[in-house]
């Protein structure tokens, strides 16, 4: 599935509109937004964050885990939940 185009640099939009699908339980298209987020800024934390949340959620553990070592690369205080 492709994301819609939003308009916006770094990331930041995607990953808040992914965040928002979140908290309506729409998982799988959040990571899409997740996932265009760290394509458009490879050094935003925030979207690594929340594709491990999302993926640990749906069993992904082994690509949780890629994202979390890759979060915690970028910022090492960074809180996941």
């Amino acid at each position: 599935m492709e994301s819609p185009p939003v308009h916006g640099r770094g990331g930041c939009q995607h990953n808040s509109l992914g965040e928002a699908l979140v908290r309506q339980e729409k998982l799988t298209e959040a990571i899409t937004y997740f996932y265009k987020a760290v394509e458009l800024n490879p050094n935003y934390d925030k979207p690594y964050g929340n594709l491990v949340t999302v993926l640990a959620q749906q069993g992904k553990l082994d690509e949780a885990v890629k994202y979390y070592h890759i979060a915690l690369q970028l910022n090492p205080t960074i809180q996941i939940l």
